[in-house]
């Protein structure tokens, strides 16, 4: 497990791990006249590798980062924080670092709810996290397409939805497969069960 005791800490580590992916670390950049500071901002000039696909994919040129060193639960400012620090021009993407004190299924289920709204992309890492970033990195992992990263993204934006859809003029039954695709909008299957027939 990886201590969350300071930002500057966080940078450190961050700084460690996913360079050379993201550099130029910004600690407590102004946005909007100064009304408003990042914790931490990157700029993405991966090569390769995750951040390279997501620059190609979704906006981010830049990833921010908040750190939320609390003794309490996150609530819901924390999200709505990060993801208004996000803009069309900056990137959508960002990482909230927590401590490791609450259910990680309801915070994962908070940064999905912002995906789904379209508020943009936030992957939230605990401290434990961090620690598997760090044993990531020494293997050199991290950043590739089957790290943890990577694992957290996919859980933002791969959606499977089947529905039973009844025909109530015949006996025939329809299924449909909504697929929340990760380069983006969805794709639509519908199956006839009577046909075994498949149209996309």
């Amino acid at each position: 497990m990886t201590s969350l005791d300071s930002p500057a800490a966080i940078e450190a580590l961050l700084n460690a791990t996913l360079y050379p992916a993201l550099v130029a670390p910004l600690p407590q950049e102004k946005i909007h006249d100064g009304r408003k500071r990042i914790d931490i901002s990157y700029t993405n000039v991966a090569k390769d590798g995750f951040f390279l696909w997501l620059a190609r994919n979704y906006a981010a040129a830049n990833v921010v980062v908040e750190a939320k060193n609390y003794e309490r639960p996150l609530a819901n400012p924390e999200y709505d924080q990060i993801t208004g620090r996000f803009s069309p021009s900056r990137g959508k993407v960002g990482l909230l670092i927590y401590q490791a004190m609450e259910d990680k299924q309801k915070v994962l289920a908070s940064c999905r709810d912002a995906a789904k709204d379209d508020r943009g992309f936030v992957l939230a890492l605990d401290d434990a996290d961090l620690g598997v970033l760090v044993d990531e990195a020494k293997r050199g992992d991290v950043l590739g397409h089957h790290g943890l990263l990577r694992e957290r993204f996919r859980g933002l934006t791969v959606r499977v939805k089947l529905t039973r859809q009844r025909n109530t003029g015949s006996h025939s039954a329809q299924y449909a497969v909504t697929v929340r695709g990760v380069q983006g909008g969805p794709q639509r299957c519908r199956r006839d069960a009577g046909r075994r027939l498949a149209r996309c």
